[in-house]
């Protein structure tokens, strides 16, 4: 029946808890039907929900407080840079830990975008000059030299296309 509606798209998702969700072979499976990437974040946050909900319960029936849990589990990590020399000591904040790994990336990006903007320029210079650049039929044979014959089978392109100059 949950699959089916599902299928027509009655809903997003569909949860099913396999199993004894008291015990160890609890299993959850969550079933999704042409799942889109801008619902993506949405299906992780029902997979959190699905996982503390199945904690909870496995806390209330063993008759554990999941507020101690939480503290019991929770451990706090302080980043400290040490100095040159010994004493000198700097607890990282969460802003200089963010700018430390973005700092790199914005110079990278320039870096792609200097290539860009180079090959880019590059290109059209030489399209450029492709186009601009005379070019000369084969010369005329040696037996022919001097004559108005080989004076027109010199031809070159002009920089205009379909026009032709003769030399």
């Amino acid at each position: 029946m949950g699959k089916a509606r599902l299928r027509r798209g009655g809903v997003q998702a569909y949860a099913v808890v396999e199993g004894d969700p008291n015990g160890g072979g609890c299993e959850v499976r969550l079933y999704t039907h042409g799942p889109q990437p801008a619902h993506m974040d949405a299906l992780w946050t029902v997979e959190s929900l699905l996982r503390r909900a199945v904690a909870d319960y496995r806390c209330e029936r063993r008759g554990l407080d999941r507020a101690m849990l939480d503290k019991i589990r929770y451990v706090p990590i302080e980043r400290v840079e040490l100095g040159a020399a010994s004493g000198q000591e700097q607890v990282q904040d969460k802003g200089h830990q963010v700018a430390r790994m973005m700092v790199p990336f914005a110079f990278m990006y320039l870096i792609f975008m200097g290539i860009v903007t180079t090959g880019q320029q590059m290109l059209s210079s030489s399209i450029e000059e492709k186009n601009s650049r005379i070019v000369n039929a084969p010369p005329p044979n040696k037996s022919s030299a001097g004559s108005s014959k080989s004076r027109r089978s010199r031809a070159c392109l002009t920089n205009r296309p379909g026009m032709w100059r003769i030399l």
